[in-house]
């Protein structure tokens, strides 16, 4: 799906060839049997600096810090692009929320620990969290009426 909405948003017509990783979709781009892949920085990240992988733009608002040179696509000519991954910890529906209200207390402060935040800085995993449980939901619920919007806009069917 990610193919069918960078096509639509940045204009280009492109073929989407699915994988069922991204490990298989590296090799078939370093091989040429791919023009290009949008990967997570963590995994490019060696082929990148190994000179096997060559990195045209990150799909974040805002560059990378291992790739500070690196443009992002927003730069790049398609004005507002963004498509980031983002992980989040889920709780059953009706967990009580001083218990959710907490759990986002420990996790802030985990992920704040410096020593915790650049390990994964190191591997272009850049850790936040959210203000408050309120926040995070109110993001993943952003983020699906945008890209269902894009869906929808693009006629996009399952397969």
């Amino acid at each position: 799906m990610a193919t069918e909405l960078f096509s639509r948003q940045v204009g280009v017509k492109m073929l989407h060839v699915p994988y069922k990783g991204n490990s298989q979709a590296i090799v078939d781009v370093i091989g040429g049997q791919v023009m290009l892949m949008i990967d997570q920085v963590s995994t490019s990240a060696p082929y990148i600096r190994a000179g096997k992988l060559r990195a045209l733009a990150v799909t974040s608002r805002t560059r990378s810090p291992l790739f500070p040179d690196l443009p992002t696509i927003d730069e790049s000519g398609a004005p507002g692009y963004e498509d980031i991954t983002f992980n989040g910890l889920m709780a059953p529906a009706g967990t009580p929320s001083e218990i959710l209200a907490r759990l986002n207390r420990e996790i802030a402060e985990v992920v704040r620990m410096p020593a915790l935040h650049d390990r994964f800085l190191e591997r272009g995993v850049e850790l936040t969290a959210s203000r408050s449980p309120a926040e995070f939901t109110a993001y993943v619920k952003a983020e699906m009426e945008k890209k269902g919007k894009l869906v929808r806009e693009a006629g996009i069917k399952r397969e």
